[in-house]
């Protein structure tokens, strides 16, 4: 009677067990059209729900193996639903099925209703594409601007203040970028020539070439004026240092500034003479013997910038009210002198250190007009953009569009070049107002 009584109770305890244990779990990743995680999307099976975690990753749990129908769910995406066959869940060896990345599609929203009255588009063509554009002080706008490619022809758009088309020209050659110096004045820059943008009474562009030399010697490396003196460095994207200096517009005379190091890199850069052929290093201390530059930077620029691990030096200078800010992201400071070029304070900064949510992003920018500067972060294709302040940095301002190119911000507005996601249209110049 005990045994029979055992029996009953082991096969009721197993029932109940049998029953609260899942036959098989399910696992996969949800992801968006670009293949970004998506976290917190609720992925429902008949009464089972769980969400997506912040890699996009979800297990659920399956009691009866038959065909099933999967439920994955977002406020910001389409509705999507998975059916899994009972073949395929038997035919599973293991006690979880693992499925492919499920990519879910955008919530298209009424564009009218929704980024209307945020987003404003500064100029748009069905026949060119804005690679790049200048403002000027007067409200006028230029754009560098192609119909297929930038190989084949470019052309020069000027705007006036109401984004009305006033004049183009074509540039000869192959066109790269705009560049405006420390003076306001703009340039094309071409693979070959340096042309500088003038504009006449008459509102017609004109191109002026200039020397190469000149251009990137003097114009290209000045950085801005103060008092009576230039500001300038000595950036060469193949050296882990810069200096910056001062030269006077009086007598010429000028001083050092600051050096700004990267210590890490400047070792990697310098051990790998260590590791070069004897050729290789038999050709640098010949190049030591010709020009007093040592052997090992000569190494290193020729071979260690080619490093995937190689990554050019960035301090920026920017002047505001009479003060110069120089940043040094390698000691972790903002050095602020005054237009004596005496140093008034050291401000501690750890925006550029790493984050889990938010990726610094280079370079900073200056409002061209108010003169405030803004540290750029990017959380999943979305640039964040913040205002610093004494070495802080505030909540910051997301922009509406994602992957945007030629970021430039002038009087609180944020202007970028940008093509919506898999369409047709041609690259147009939006602006958004800067939200605080």
């Amino acid at each position: 009677m005990r045994n029979i009584f055992l029996i009953f109770f082991l096969s009721i305890f197993w029932v109940f067990y049998s029953q609260s244990q899942p036959d098989l779990y399910i696992s996969g990743k949800v992801l968006d059209l670009e293949n970004f995680p998506i976290p917190n999307v609720t992925v429902s099976l008949n009464n089972e729900l769980t969400k997506t975690s912040a890699n996009g990753s979800f297990l659920i749990s399956v009691n009866e193996i038959k065909t099933i129908d999967i439920e994955f769910n977002h406020s910001g995406f389409k509705k999507y639903n998975l059916s899994v066959s009972s073949r395929k869940l038997r035919r599973n060896a293991n006690d979880t099925l693992f499925l492919p990345s499920i990519n879910l599609y955008n919530l298209l929203l009424d564009e009218f209703s929704v980024i209307a009255n945020k987003i404003d588009t500064v100029y748009g063509s069905d026949r060119f594409s804005v690679e790049d554009f200048e403002m000027t002080s007067d409200g006028q706008m230029f754009l560098l601007s192609y119909e297929k490619t930038l190989k084949k022809e470019s052309k020069i758009f000027l705007l006036d203040e109401n984004q009305e088309l006033l004049h183009t020209h074509v540039i000869p050659g192959q066109s790269i970028r705009l560049f405006k110096d420390y003076s306001g004045q703009s340039y094309v820059i071409t693979i070959d020539k340096v042309f500088q943008i003038n504009v006449s009474k008459t509102n017609r562009i004109e191109l002026i070439a200039i020397n190469n030399d000149v251009f990137y010697d003097y114009y290209y490396r000045i950085i801005d004026t103060i008092s009576n003196v230039y500001l300038y460095s000595n950036f060469n994207e193949l050296y882990p240092a810069i200096k910056f200096f001062s030269s006077s517009k009086l007598d010429s005379t000028h001083s050092l500034i600051k050096e700004v190091k990267d210590d890490f890199m400047m070792e990697l850069y310098r051990a790998q003479f260590k590791y070069v052929s004897g050729r290789d290093k038999l050709w640098a201390y010949r190049k030591e013997q010709q020009t007093g530059i040592d052997k090992e930077i000569w190494v290193g620029a020729s071979v260690f910038t080619n490093d995937i691990l190689y990554k050019p030096i960035y301090a920026p200078l920017f002047v505001k009210n009479d003060s110069i800010y120089l940043f040094d992201h390698y000691q972790n400071y903002i050095y602020n002198y005054n237009s004596s070029l005496e140093l008034l304070d050291s401000i501690p900064i750890t925006y550029h250190l790493k984050s889990k949510n938010e990726k610094w992003s280079q370079p900073l920018i200056q409002d061209e007009k108010e003169k405030d500067i803004f540290v750029l972060f990017n959380s999943g294709g979305f640039y964040i953009i913040k205002k610093i302040e004494n070495g802080n940095v505030n909540r910051g301002f997301k922009l509406t569009n994602r992957y945007v190119e030629n970021i430039k911000i002038y009087d609180g507005y944020v202007y970028y070049v940008y093509r919506p996601y898999e369409s047709i249209q041609k690259k147009f110049i939006y602006k958004e107002k800067i939200l605080k």
